[in-house]
């Protein structure tokens, strides 16, 4: 049988940061789309993102092998 973690700390910070980030979104939209046009941003969005996936996976070494692309 399963047996849950005992997590909860870390699930509970985890899920904090997930709610400040989404509160933090429009207030920097707003101020953003002043001078920027929204394909830009969700453009600079996805590339930080993804910086940011290829930055962790490589410092945990399970970035996927060159030949399964």
């Amino acid at each position: 049988m399963h047996k849950p973690s005992q997590k909860h700390v870390a699930g509970f910070f985890l899920s904090l940061a997930a709610a400040i980030l989404w509160g933090v979104i429009p207030i920097a939209l707003k101020e953003l789309l002043a001078g920027m046009d929204a394909t830009t941003i969700v453009w600079y969005r996805f590339i930080v993102a993804g910086l940011a996936l290829w930055l962790w996976l490589g410092l945990t070494r399970k970035l996927p092998s060159k030949n399964r692309f």
